[in-house]
């Protein structure tokens, strides 16, 4: 987990002349990186923007919410409310994943880039709240969508589309549970969902410990 501080900070720190954001997902994987790096705050780039790769409808203040798992990171950071792009979670489903689709697509338009994507791997081959390829079918000329699920809370997520604009992409996964999607993730990409999300990303890599997942 130091290595992946280390990748976080420098991509933190990284000046730009224009816009620039790390996407970060929430878990029990990435949530002690997070920690430990508020515990020894640093000086980021003023150019530096927050996307969260997906999220749950809750309130922020539940331990399910993703940008509650990420907001002490920014706020020890210095990371004004302005440049945490986030979804409006107490709206329906389907308006917070238009609304998140259409502050992506501005941030993407007025020249921003993503240079590192932080994201999870489910045992179950999923990745932010793709689960599927129906929810890969929907992404389709969207940045954002609503994935309803049959036991809420339901979600939104980017898009491969947002994926694939990421300059890095990292899968940070951990436990002994997750050594055979891993697997399959290396050599059979076709059958894995998160795989098939990230094809298009030009630098894609799996930090994988088999030690037990923490508890955040």
């Amino acid at each position: 987990m130091q290595k992946a501080g280390l990748l976080l900070r420098r991509h933190m720190q990284e000046y730009e002349s224009r816009p620039h954001a790390v996407m970060l997902s929430g878990g029990r994987t990435p949530v002690p990186l997070y920690q430990a790096l508020a515990a020894h705050p640093f000086t980021v780039s003023p150019s530096l923007h927050i996307l969260l790769s997906d999220e749950r409808m809750v309130p922020e203040t539940s331990p399910e919410s993703n940008l509650g798992q990420v907001q002490p990171l920014c706020h020890a950071l210095n990371i004004p409310p302005p440049r945490i792009l986030s979804v409006p979670s107490g709206l329906d489903p389907e308006a917070a994943a238009d609304a998140y689709d259409r502050r992506i697509s501005a941030f993407l338009a007025g020249g921003g880039r993503i240079s590192l994507a932080l994201l999870g791997l489910g045992p179950d081959g999923h990745t932010a709240s793709l689960f599927s390829t129906a929810d890969l079918a929907a992404s389709e000329g969207r940045h954002a969508i609503a994935v309803r699920r049959d036991t809420p809370p339901h979600r939104v997520t980017v898009t491969p589309a947002v994926i694939a604009r990421c300059k890095r992409v990292v899968f940070l996964v951990s436990g002994p549970e997750k050594k055979d999607i891993v697997t399959r993730f290396l050599k059979t990409p076709e059958g894995v969902i998160a795989a098939q999300a990230a094809r298009n990303a030009p630098d894609v890599e799996i930090w994988f410990s088999e030690e037990p997942q923490p508890t955040a």
